[in-house]
């Protein structure tokens, strides 16, 4: 399916825009709900194109149907996942590296051409974004959040394709561990800006079961800070899910 006809089929099923107060006129709110993780990737991309003829910003919130992995858009996840790994697996129009999606909260964030937020400065777009996301973490934890501004190398050169593997230049770190982080994607009309926050740390057992690494998989938990303790549960996580993305509108619908 097209990625217009997708788009285009999302909101004749209802997952139309939710209306959170006056600043609705600025910012518009799109939940499709939870989806397998090629559409929710083609809805991004929909989004992305339809910022041609949509002049306001978006903030896209999505969940998963089955427990998932993204991947960048120039990288081979055969290289470094067991073929019986049993995760819905999809590339995203971003780039980076292999990220899991079953303990964490994904989101998108797209700003049309003229946005205040949308610069051709690199850095400067995703510390607009993350500044804010910062500020909707910081809400419901008591942390203290920083932006990596600098590029660390990594002890392992395979890291490098695991996003929660390594903290990397315009990710927020939480006690020198890295709490969230985006891929982006430019074009003249806008751009889009696929976010993830670490809510639970995945259980090494997964890890090993799904990753040919083992090396990889205890980076990903020496290097991730997870905002919920060690044995949360489902309920934990939907509620902190919620909670975050009530926090990031209230961030970004208050934004003139």
């Amino acid at each position: 399916m097209g990625y217009c006809n997708v788009l285009r089929t999302v909101c004749f099923q209802g997952y139309i825009h939710e209306k959170l107060g006056e600043h609705m006129k600025n910012w518009e709110v799109i939940d499709t709900g939870s989806r397998t993780a090629s559409e929710n990737m083609a809805l991004d991309a929909a989004l992305l194109e339809s910022l041609k003829n949509t002049p306001r910003p978006i903030v896209h919130l999505y969940d998963w149907a089955h427990p998932a992995a993204t991947y960048g858009y120039f990288l081979n996840p055969s290289l470094h996942l067991k073929d019986n790994s049993g995760l819905d697996i999809a590339r995203r129009p971003t780039g980076g590296g292999l990220l899991f999606h079953t303990a964490d909260l994904a989101f998108s964030i797209l700003l049309p051409q003229g946005h205040p937020g949308n610069t051709q400065n690199v850095f400067a777009r995703y510390t607009w974004v993350n500044e804010r996301v910062s500020q909707a973490i910081e809400k419901i934890a008591p942390l203290k959040t920083s932006l990596l501004t600098t590029h660390p190398e990594p002890k392992i050169g395979e890291a490098e394709n695991f996003c929660m593997a390594k903290p990397t230049v315009y990710d927020i770190m939480v006690n020198e561990k890295k709490v969230a982080g985006a891929a982006q994607r430019r074009k003249l009309w806008g751009f889009l800006h696929q976010g993830t926050i670490s809510i639970g740390s995945l259980p090494i057992q997964f890890l090993t079961e799904v990753l040919q690494s083992e090396a990889i998989a205890r980076a990903m938990q020496q290097n991730t800070y997870a905002l919920l303790e060690d044995g949360w549960n489902q309920t934990d996580l939907i509620s902190t899910r919620k909670t975050l993305q009530k926090g990031l509108c209230d961030i970004f619908l208050s934004e003139e």
